[in-house]
């Protein structure tokens, strides 16, 4: 495609760039707003599990107190006390008839100017913003014995305590009748809070004329989703800014990535990189031709990146030819210093045998270096599978003829392993990295090795260990008597002159 504008690359880079920061700000509000509500129904159910431990035991109290209070109060003081005592959550007990206060548990008297109007009244639960005991939040339980009222006072904590013990933020309250109560142990109208039936979740208590509300609006939302998608949220405009400077510089390259490699072909810009094969002595006896992309800007760019793209476009074949070529053109120059039957192995795939021309390409290669002991060895990979046809036998024939030996490519991951040896001549089986890498435990890479090694002795079939990247594991692949190795611990793949350096003689 060709290269846009500066102005629509831009336009382009910031729509994309805000798209995202919109579209992940909204999924962690969304994701943020699921999660607090479940929060709060967790929270409510809680608390109200609390608090309804709370007045019940002030229930049990009432229940045990009744029989009490028909004495005179000199005479139940000590025993009301000792009730108060047994109770976790009461503070005090009340005895009341009429307008009277009879009798009390606290230690200290009440003057009658000092008593709350809400001990006179008629509601059985009773939220008040000023205890006689402390003068903060309390809460009373009211029970009718005869003429006769009994109150516990609970204190206000293990009410407002249950709210912020299950939470631990200013968004559950306690409400009851026109007054709420929030997990500071402040009290205010219950009114507003109601008024917004939209943002709240309530929760009906079944056994006390309570209710618990949870706030489950906006500010809420974002307040917790900057609790606990902090790092999302930060990391959401750094994303959106990348996005929008990686839009900016795709769309200021021309080409679509078919013309791209279609460019880079004709830049020879494929080269090709060297992993040496060696003997079980650790001595060189070949190596590997791998393809890489050296991009004008962008660099070295790994095969898995561009090889499943150029077999579908079908430049496979050609990048193919240029790297033989460009590999060849290396080894002239040093020929004279590789070791006897040295292997060169490059990698095809079943589009290299629809034609005669990879025959004709291995006869080139062989031909430009007479008298030289090298071997040539097509690697089969199975990202599509071969044919089995007449036009295909005859290439492997007519490569056999030249000398050319056949090797199956990571061995055991592909579905046409077994399928290859039995239809087609093969020379060398390279075992898989995967397998090697568990080679030195028991368990099933170690029983897969052992039924390959059985395999290729019976056929007489050359082992190559792919992927030996420890001493332990260079051991274990000469203990069980593969022919060669190759992997990370003798090098990694190497531009060709680095690798006449370090692998063979100096002139």
């Amino acid at each position: 495609m060709p290269t846009e504008t500066l102005a629509q690359r831009l336009r382009l880079a910031g729509l994309l760039g805000v798209g995202l920061l919109i579209a992940l700000t909204l999924l962690n509000l969304m994701q943020a707003a699921a999660g607090l509500r479940k929060d709060n129904e967790r929270s409510l159910h809680h608390a109200e599990a609390m608090i309804d431990g709370a007045i019940d035991d002030s229930q049990t109290l009432l229940d045990a107190a009744s029989p009490l209070i028909g004495r005179a109060c000199k005479e139940n003081t000590l025993a009301l006390r000792d009730l108060i005592i047994a109770s976790p959550y009461a503070r005090a007990l009340y005895v009341l008839e009429g307008n009277r206060l009879l009798c009390t548990t606290l230690h200290r008297p009440l003057q009658e100017q000092n008593l709350p109007h809400y001990l006179f009244g008629k509601q059985d639960l009773i939220l008040a913003s000023h205890s006689p005991i402390t003068g903060q939040t309390a809460i009373l339980y009211r029970k009718q014995v005869g003429g006769r009222t009994l109150l516990a006072e609970l204190d206000g904590f293990h009410i407002f305590g249950a709210l912020r013990a299950v939470k631990g933020e200013e968004n559950l309250f306690f409400i009851l009748g026109d007054k709420a109560l929030d997990g500071y142990g402040r009290t205010q109208s219950a009114a507003p809070l109601l008024a917004d039936r939209g943002n709240l979740i309530v929760n009906l208590s079944d056994e006390h004329p309570y209710r618990l509300v949870a706030l489950n609006g906006y500010r809420q939302i974002l307040a917790f989703a900057w609790d606990y998608n902090r790092d999302t949220l930060l990391v959401t405009p750094v994303l959106a800014l990348l996005l929008g400077l990686l839009t900016f510089h795709l769309s200021g390259r021309g080409g679509s990535p078919r013309r791209e490699l279609a460019r880079a072909l004709a830049a020879r810009e494929f080269v090709p990189y060297l992993q040496p094969v060696m003997d079980s002595d650790g001595q060189l006896r070949g190596c590997e031709v791998l393809m890489r992309w050296r991009h004008p800007e962008q660099g070295m760019i790994a095969p898995n990146q561009f090889i499943p793209l150029a077999e579908e476009c079908g430049y496979i074949v050609p990048m193919t030819r240029q790297l033989m070529e460009q590999t060849l053109e290396h080894l002239r120059t040093v020929a004279d210093r590789l070791p006897p039957n040295f292997h060169v192995a490059v990698n095809v795939c079943a589009q290299h045998f629809k034609s005669q021309e990879i025959v004709s390409e291995c006869r080139a290669f062989l031909d430009a270096l007479p008298g030289q002991d090298i071997r040539l060895v097509l690697e089969l990979t199975e990202r599509e599978m071969l044919e089995c046809d007449e036009q295909t036998l005859a290439i492997f024939d007519a490569l056999d003829r030249l000398g050319v030996l056949v090797a199956i490519d990571d061995f055991g991951t592909g579905h046409s392993s077994l399928s290859y040896l039995q239809k087609f001549h093969v020379d060398i089986i390279k075992i898989d990295r995967s397998f090697i890498m568990g080679i030195q435990e028991e368990g099933p890479s170690r029983l897969i090795v052992e039924n390959i090694l059985d395999l290729a002795r019976r056929m007489e079939v050359a082992l190559v260990a792919e992927g030996v990247e420890t001493r332990d594991q260079v051991e274990m692949v000469r203990r069980y008597g593969i022919d060669y190795q190759q992997g990370f611990f003798f090098a990694k793949p190497l531009p060709p002159g680095d690798f006449s350096r370090h692998f063979l003689p100096h002139p």
